[in-house]
């Protein structure tokens, strides 16, 4: 599989809406908070190049429905996969705190490519708060795999 790059996309659906984040710099987990608003849907998109086949993805445990989209690419070696996130049930953060959203891609093979995004969950009705900041066009993560023990490692990771 050797090295390989995924690139996150993240929407507010259903208008396809941009994602935004700010930067926290050394007060939590991770440099940057991705901003989330309760009871929204969001749709990730997953591009990866060279193609590799995603078996399934989960975000926060849950396993999504994919849809493959990779016909739709010009460029025959990436694959372009996408699927919805619901943020049902899930409080908004309190006041200084973060939470972490696990996301986790099943590719042929074996290998699961897993990060964490640390995200706050926005009241439904601070639209304001949750719709201001840096716009997340996307997040690339230079990846490589270790084939001994069927991993894989992200070496960077850039917000865009």
């Amino acid at each position: 599989m050797g090295s390989f790059r995924v690139t996150l996309s993240l929407h507010k659906e259903p208008d396809n809406k941009p994602v935004f984040c700010k930067v926290d710099g050394q007060r939590f987990a991770q440099p940057r908070t991705v901003k989330f608003l309760a009871g929204s849907k969001y749709r990730f998109d997953i591009n990866i190049r060279p193609a590799k086949t995603v078996r399934g993805i989960a975000v926060m445990e849950r396993a999504l429905e994919v849809t493959d989209n990779s016909s739709k690419l010009e460029d025959e070696n990436a694959s372009s996969y996408s699927a919805f996130f619901q943020l049902d049930n899930l409080q908004p953060s309190k006041k200084g705190q973060r939470e972490s959203v696990s996301l986790h891609v099943k590719m042929d093979g074996g290998y699961e490519f897993t990060t964490t995004l640390q995200i706050k969950i926005y009241n439904a009705k601070s639209t304001q708060h949750c719709d201001w900041g840096t716009t997340v066009h996307s997040i690339e993560y230079e990846c490589h795999t270790d084939q001994q023990n069927n991993s894989i490692k992200i070496v960077k990771d850039t917000f865009r």
